[in-house]
């Protein structure tokens, strides 16, 4: 978080041999640059995780806050002995207690549920009164730049993998160049190394329109 927008876009700008902004101008960069970092925080919500205490809605489901891209972990009950609080999974707990859903509500929570095919919806169990707090850890939405001034707001390591990304997004811009596209498949291929992951073929296709 201490990486400069300037200098980011600067080794962007030398390494794709275009200093003056003549090919992609500074607008087109900064649209990859934001794309780049919604699709860094969906792959790697570490990359901008916060923590902060969460008030829940009566009952076992909940939705995370609105800053929230998807929920990294759960770590304990916010009040009295700060019990830790487990993943389980939900289905264990359909066979095991079909009806938990409806169960009593308690302040003290003990497992949660998570699924991220539903990233914004998680389970708490027992369901929760309205009196219970939990620490929640997620990887919030980034701020996005409306120019190039300011920090990263990510996690510092995660800059090369940016640049990539803001690469591989500047040449596909002329992929029907055989040389073009060869360079776009290498730096995707080397954004998601740098990262640890492997998008999706849904994702992939999408970052590349």
């Amino acid at each position: 978080m201490t990486t400069t927008l300037t200098s980011l876009f600067a080794e962007v700008k030398t390494e794709l041999q275009d200093v003056g902004g003549v090919r992609w101008i500074e607008a087109e960069l900064l649209a990859y640059y934001n794309e780049a970092l919604i699709v860094t925080v969906t792959e790697r919500p570490d990359t901008n995780a916060q923590t902060a205490t969460f008030t829940p809605v009566a009952g076992a489901v909940q939705t995370l806050p609105a800053t929230a891209l998807a929920l990294i972990d759960i770590d304990c009950n916010s009040t009295g002995k700060r019990r830790n609080i487990t993943k389980v999974d939900k289905y264990q707990l359909d066979c095991i207690e079909p009806n938990w859903q409806s169960a009593s509500q308690k302040a003290e929570i003990i497992h949660f549920c998570y699924d991220k095919l539903t990233p914004r919806v998680f389970h708490l169990y027992p369901p929760a009164t309205t009196a219970a707090r939990i620490e929640l850890i997620t990887g919030d939405y980034p701020t996005l730049a409306a120019s190039v001034t300011g920090n990263l707001p990510l996690q510092d390591w995660a800059a090369p993998a940016i640049k990539c990304y803001m690469k591989f997004k500047a040449w596909s811009k002329d992929a029907e160049t055989a040389g073009n596209a060869a360079l776009a498949k290498a730096h995707l291929d080397l954004y998601q190394s740098l990262l640890g992951i492997q998008l999706s073929a849904s994702t992939s296709a999408v970052a590349a329109t």
